[in-house]
């Protein structure tokens, strides 16, 4: 399980209670700075979004598994693959029914984190700064939203590519070994079920969103208040990741990240940011280590290997060797978070 669902999975809970059982709203402004909180706005993100995407792509795997239910050994080569093309189709056509629908859910998020990051660190950490949003603010909510609202849409249809291509195999080979109707649409209906993508995938959707809006605006708001550097800071519990707990601690320059979030917000292509700021993770390398690495196109990077996992305490950092220097890791362009999918490290000013 990520190193974030068990805590959004304990705060949905006691909302649902609260909101199911004894009425209560749980509907407040909430502190992106605060970690339970942040968890919170990570979950409720999440939950918006798989109830706007979730009926469209559920009608969409219930109407594909109807088309695939069909006597595939008595159907022309051309029939077949007119059926497929409809399942293609259908999954495309749910990909911009979504944009509109998932658009609005960012609009609405990219606004409250960004503003409400803007408002708390300057109280937290008592910059000589307005609390109002700036140009560079608007312009972080906006591409955050644009960017992912892209993402998502360019994902389902890459779900559809990867389904359509599985769908050909499946007949294909199904019609090789002289299966019938029942055993071949039995496998097509069973795979039409990833046509709706699961919670995991929103979970990771809204937590890199969030991460990026709160620590994009707090390095804006440090570089306004004329602060030279910051200092990575993980949540070190029980789910923390080796990744966070071999950046904890560490002090970055601000003009540094604040060149490369330019860069990533300049950024065309949505696929193009996790080049020019990875994520970092974990395998085994060819000598069979346990170590943590990043990968540039197909290139792979080693960060450093893992001597002994911290991971499952808390307030244990664990022991790493061989490890990329800060200068090093920055130039990477590994010194922000979100650095994995489940990433609620933040950053905070140094000195």
């Amino acid at each position: 399980m990520c190193d974030c669902c068990t805590l959004q999975d304990g705060a949905e809970a006691a909302d649902d209670l609260l909101e199911d059982v004894f009425r209560v709203p749980v509907e407040k402004a909430l502190n992106p700075l605060h970690a339970v909180q942040f968890v919170t706005m990570i979950r409720r993100l999440s939950r918006s979004l798989r109830a706007k995407a979730g009926p469209i792509e559920q009608e969409v795997s219930e109407k594909a598994k109807e088309l695939v239910d069909a006597n595939w050994p008595e159907l022309s080569a051309s029939a077949r693959d007119n059926k497929l093309q409809e399942v293609s189709d259908l999954m495309e056509g749910a990909a911009e029914r979504e944009m509109p629908l998932i658009y609005s859910v960012f609009d609405a998020n990219a606004s409250q984190i960004v503003g409400a990051t803007r408002k708390r660190v300057a109280e937290k950490f008592d910059l000589s700064i307005s609390a109002s949003l700036t140009d560079r603010d608007q312009t972080t909510s906006d591409n955050l939203r644009d960017t992912n609202t892209l993402f998502v849409r360019n994902n389902y249809l890459q779900v559809s590519s990867t389904l359509s291509e599985k769908a050909r195999d499946i007949v294909a080979s199904g019609l090789e070994k002289g299966f019938g109707r029942e055993d071949i649409s039995a496998d097509l209906i069973e795979a039409m079920g990833s046509a709706k993508r699961p919670d995991g995938y929103w979970n990771m959707i809204a937590t890199v969103f969030s991460n990026r809006a709160r620590n994009f605006t707090q390095i804006h708001a440090f570089q306004e208040a004329e602060i030279l550097a910051y200092i990575w800071e993980s949540v070190v519990d029980e789910v923390t990741s080796d990744q966070c707990r071999f950046l904890h601690g560490r002090e970055f320059s601000i003009e540094t990240v604040a060149k490369r979030i330019e860069r990533v917000q300049a950024a065309e292509d949505p696929e193009d940011i996790l080049n020019i700021m990875p994520w970092i993770r974990k395998g085994r390398n060819d000598d069979g280590d346990l170590s943590l690495y990043y990968k540039v196109g197909e290139k792979r990077h080693e960060v450093c290997v893992i001597d002994e996992t911290g991971e499952g305490e808390s307030d244990k950092i664990g022991k790493y060797s061989n490890g990329m220097a800060t200068e090093a890791l920055a130039k990477a362009g590994l010194s922000l978070p979100p650095i994995h999918g489940s990433c609620r490290s933040t950053v905070i000013p140094a000195g």
